[in-house]
């Protein structure tokens, strides 16, 4: 019939249309529209690139990624940027360690950006500029980061119109002088209205940490609707004052909570009704109080608690032995006394244990295969009595610490797995007996203080010959005496003290 063409013939033809349109000559196309092009090009002129303006980053090594960015060439090929593949708009904008330096200009183009999703400008140097209520213009924002990047003044409330984020860093540096103390200076500060806000309208929010910034003029009670989807909240060294709620600790989706440093923190933790997904509970030196309750035990998932340096007491509960996934447990320089209970050698995964300066008191517990993964056990400065526990010389420590107690007997005989061991303090307690010959094979010991004991025997300089790592020797105050036979044929080249 005239005019018809096989359905194999009509889909070569198409092959054939779309290979001479394949192979033909063409202009290049940019993705990225020319107004976006031109709105992140006259942002960069706002900066100098300088590599100490990123020092800090933890991270992600320092890069000047504002150098790829040329003009004529596709703005969605530039280094830290990220477009849509439909509209060609940018969603996200990563200059995070790109060492810019310079003021940050609070009426810029780079707020014309309104299809931002994700905003990263952290690690930056922008020279105590002010953040602009004009970060309060990016209606699709999920993002934003604007930690460590020297800014200061007031955090606009505007950064509560962005109802869509799931993640807010705002973390400042805190400003210090020479011997630690903060000293006087622009930071960042967190006014009343702002933090309202955040509360109010973040209701997607995710995580937030706001570290170092000035909230020394905020209720912690403001704190009491956060949007119960927070997984992270970190508020370390804000200079809080004043009670904290304690439905903070309640939040259903809550892993990761950091209080840290705010010394005029007070409050206590839930006694009952305390079960919820955290990971890691860090709130030392604060002025919580109280007892830990036993209701600790139901937070099945906590992997690290630190409460050093608080105002706790009482003993320590027992239900801590039920948490199984424990890695670092952190409660020295409080007021806890009684016992160490025995249920804590159920914590298989624990690495870090310290319990220093405290009032604990009686001997250790002695179970089999206690602490298999511990490397660092401080338990200095307590009323603890009675002869070391067996596993004391087994486990893979490399830091042991228990000065100040009133341990007796023996020192005995450091086993295989303990050749690691880096930091052996003894030091005033009365231990008696010969210094333990397997002391010697420690090779990696950098510290030993065994002073002020009541070690008695010979003891020769050969034990000491291969210990080629150790900077400090404290033998004092003890009846040992010197080998006669000694002849010294070895330097200890790191030995300081």
């Amino acid at each position: 019939m005239e005019g018809y063409h096989s359905p194999t013939f009509n889909l070569l033809l198409c092959f054939h249309f779309i290979s001479v349109l394949c192979s033909s000559p063409s202009s290049p196309t940019h993705l990225c529209s020319p107004n976006q092009s031109a709105a992140l090009f006259q942002f960069k002129t706002h900066f100098s690139i300088n590599q100490t303006a990123s020092k800090d980053c933890d991270y992600s090594y320092p890069k000047a990624k504002t150098t790829s960015w040329k003009k004529g060439t596709d703005c969605c090929l530039w280094d830290g940027v990220s477009c849509d593949n439909i509209t060609g708009e940018v969603i996200s904008l990563d200059l995070s360690c790109s060492c810019l330096s310079g003021t940050f200009p609070s009426n810029t183009t780079f707020f014309l950006l309104s299809s931002l999703q994700r905003l990263d400008l952290s690690f930056n140097d922008f020279r105590k500029s002010k953040i602009s209520s004009n970060f309060g213009r990016f209606p699709s924002l999920t993002h934003l980061n604007l930690s460590y990047s020297w800014f200061s003044g007031p955090v606009p409330h505007e950064i509560s119109y962005l109802s869509n984020l799931v993640s807010l860093h705002l973390s400042d540096r805190p400003i210090t002088d020479l011997i630690g103390f903060q000293a006087p200076g622009p930071i960042l500060k967190l006014e009343k209205s702002a933090v309202n806000g955040i509360v109010r309208n973040l209701t997607k929010v995710r995580e937030i940490y706001l570290d170092g910034i000035d909230m020394s003029s905020i209720d912690p009670n403001s704190f009491v609707n956060l949007s119960f989807s927070l997984a992270s909240l970190s508020l370390f060294r804000c200079h809080l004052r004043g009670k904290l709620p304690d439905n903070i600790f309640k939040l259903p989706n809550i892993e990761y909570l950091s209080l840290d440093e705010n010394s005029k923190l007070t409050g206590q933790f839930p006694k009952s009704n305390w079960s919820s997904p955290l990971v890691i509970l860090s709130a030392s030196i604060t002025s919580l109080s109280g007892e830990l309750p036993e209701s600790f035990g139901d937070l099945k998932s906590l992997a690290g608690l630190a409460l050093l340096s608080c105002n706790f007491s009482g003993s320590i509960p027992r239900s801590l032995g039920n948490l199984t996934q424990l890695e670092f447990l952190f409660l020295s320089y409080n007021y806890f006394s009684g016992k160490i209970p025995s249920s804590l050698t159920n914590l298989a995964k624990l690495s870090l244990l310290s319990l220093g300066w405290n009032q604990l008191e009686g001997s250790l517990p002695d179970t089999p295969n206690a602490f298999p993964n511990l490397g660092f056990l401080d338990l200095s400065n307590n009323l603890l009595s009675g002869t070391t526990p067996s596993w004391f010389y087994t486990i893979p420590l490399l830091l042991l610490n228990l000065e100040n107690n009133q341990f007796i007997g023996h020192i005995s005989e450091f086993q295989n797995r303990l050749l690691s061991l880096n930091m052996l303090v003894l030091k005033n307690n009365s231990f008696r007996g010969p210094i333990p010959s397997s002391i010697s094979k420690l090779v990696n010991l950098s510290f030993l203080d065994l002073s002020s004991n009541k070690l008695n025997g010979t003891i020769s300089l050969d034990m000491f010959s291969e210990l080629h790592s150790l900077q400090y020797l404290d033998l004092s105050s003890n009846t040992l005496s010197l080998s006669s036979n000694n002849s010294v044929t070895y330097v200890l080249r790191n030995l300081e003290h």
